[in-house]
């Protein structure tokens, strides 16, 4: 599911599909840096929160859940060292920092917020 709505679909091999969601609210901002003629850096921060927090509380028969998801900050380079876009090197990484919404829905004990990192590499002839 690659989509910025947020889905309760559950896979097909869990049930039947339920296609409402609780929709999303997200402002942010991003900023690009040409830092070298070959090297980009790419930045974003964004708020997010639940537009209806209605079919979640329902979901998860729990009340009163918060809007408040969180925050995702993303930063990424992009390497191009023949100045051409036969060979780019990709890195990037995202973490989000957990609103009150998020962690009444994830009962996640750890410390850590969910992040990831993805490193990526095009080669064109």
């Amino acid at each position: 599911m690659n989509s910025i709505v947020p889905s309760l679909r559950s896979s097909k091999t869990e049930g039947q599909s339920n296609f409402v969601n609780p929709g999303l609210w997200q402002a942010g901002f991003g900023a690009d840096f040409d830092v070298l003629p070959e090297l980009k850096l790419i930045s974003n921060v964004s708020y997010l929160a639940w537009d209806s927090v209605e079919v979640l509380e329902i979901l998860r028969q729990q009340e009163r859940i918060s809007r408040d998801i969180g925050w995702d900050v993303s930063a990424g380079l992009i390497y191009r060292p023949f100045f051409s876009n036969n060979v780019i090197f990709r890195a990037s990484g995202a973490v989000l920092l957990p609103g009150s919404g998020y962690e009444e829905l994830f009962d996640d004990r750890t410390d850590e917020p969910p992040y990831s990192v993805l490193l990526n590499l095009t080669l064109t002839y």
